[in-house]
């Protein structure tokens, strides 16, 4: 006896899939923006999208024209995030690295203070927290 699998009719289809729709948070981007810079603690700083990968994390890689969920956000000075040498100049990936810094983690712990009503201080603990460990393994 066969058995048929079913196969949804967009199975081989040319027709691109739906873009999906990015989770915002505007209360969460400018808690970011409250935090000193990830890096060199630092202030004023901008919300600064990381766009990587990470299958532990259930979060997508996102090109230059699609801006990852705002969750994924981390606060870096203007000239860390933009300017040369920053984060968007270089192998993201790479330049977290250099840096001793898991910005996935980071991401994810401050999205869990700021959705979880805590508080300025609580975020700057978190950002304190990566800053050593980085110093410590650099």
């Amino acid at each position: 006896m066969a058995y048929r699998l079913p196969r949804p009719e967009t199975a081989f289809s040319k027709t691109p899939a739906k873009p999906r729709h990015k989770q915002t948070s505007a209360k969460h981007l400018k808690f970011i923006r409250s935090l000193p810079s990830a890096v060199s603690g630092k202030r004023p700083v901008e919300s600064a999208h990381v766009r990587m990968a990470a299958p532990r994390y259930a979060k997508p890689e996102t090109g230059m024209q699609v801006t990852p969920d705002d969750r994924w956000t981390i606060p870096l000075t203007a000239h860390e995030h933009r300017g040369p040498g920053g984060q968007h100049d270089h192998d993201e990936a790479t330049w977290w690295k250099q840096r001793g810094i898991d910005p996935i983690e980071l991401a994810s712990a401050l999205w869990n203070v700021s959705s979880s009503g805590g508080s300025l201080e609580d975020g700057e603990l978190v950002i304190r927290e990566f800053r050593d460990r980085a110093k410590a393994n650099v």
